[in-house]
């Protein structure tokens, strides 16, 4: 509910972004075609989310996903429609461009492609890397009390998000990380489910949890998410 509220906050620039991509589509075809996928485009989170509290549906997951890749690929390309357009008014009032240079057909088929071309290479990252979860190391030098432990390994991970959609390989290949550092204690610090979906295969993300190997175990706390699953507790026991 949040975001979609954020998304309705928006519209005006999510209007703006739509209409400044418009008007670089040369021809009317393409343009009546883009704000039919525009309008698609925007509203396909909101479906995503209307159909991810439904039970039973393995039809929709591919709109579901679709859905939930639209909001991050909105946000950056409505972010870097408004820096481009600030840079070119910087540049048009430095003279660093003139008029009749943006005007050109050729200057607006690369403005077009850079506009589309970046939000859509940074949501591709991004997947990838979600995808093959990172290890970061940190050390951290408190005093020492009255335990006779001289160091102890953390490994803390927090916010999966787990939904109905999520990769199955993700949180294989989260343990197998985990469990080659060799940590002497692993904290999940909650957000493990999303929200009050009922479709999470949660059966196989909790026989992964059972894979994580540490000297004195597991320990988690429930996220504000999870506190919408009756059935999240399961994680914390």
């Amino acid at each position: 509910m949040f975001l979609l509220k954020q998304i309705l906050f928006c519209s005006p620039l999510i209007i703006y972004a739509g209409f400044r991509i418009w008007k670089l589509i040369p021809q009317r075809l393409f343009k009546t075609l883009f704000i039919i996928f525009y309008i698609f485009f925007v509203l396909a989170f909101p479906l995503a989310q209307t159909l991810s509290h439904a039970s039973g549906m393995e039809w929709a997951n591919f709109i579901m996903i679709a859905g939930y890749f639209s909001l991050p690929l909105l946000l950056y390309l409505v972010l870097w429609v408004i820096l481009v357009d600030l840079a070119l008014g910087v540049a048009l009032l430095t003279g660093i461009l003139y008029k009749e240079t943006v005007k050109r057909p050729r200057f607006q088929r690369a403005w077009l492609f850079l506009i589309l071309g970046v939000p859509l290479a940074v949501v591709l990252i991004g997947t990838v890397r979600n995808n093959h979860p990172l290890i970061r190391e940190y050390s951290i030098e408190i005093p020492k009390k009255s335990s006779g432990i001289r160091q102890l390994k953390i490994a803390f991970v927090s916010d999966f998000h787990f939904r109905e959609t999520t990769n199955r390989h993700l949180m294989e290949r989260f343990v197998e990380k985990v469990n080659a550092a060799s940590p002497d204690i692993v904290l999940i610090g909650g957000d493990v489910l999303e929200g009050d979906r009922q479709g999470e295969k949660l059966g196989e993300f909790e026989a992964q949890f059972r894979r994580l190997k540490s000297k004195y175990g597991v320990y988690g706390v429930p996220g504000n998410h999870d506190l919408h699953r009756a059935n999240a507790m399961t994680f914390f026991n």
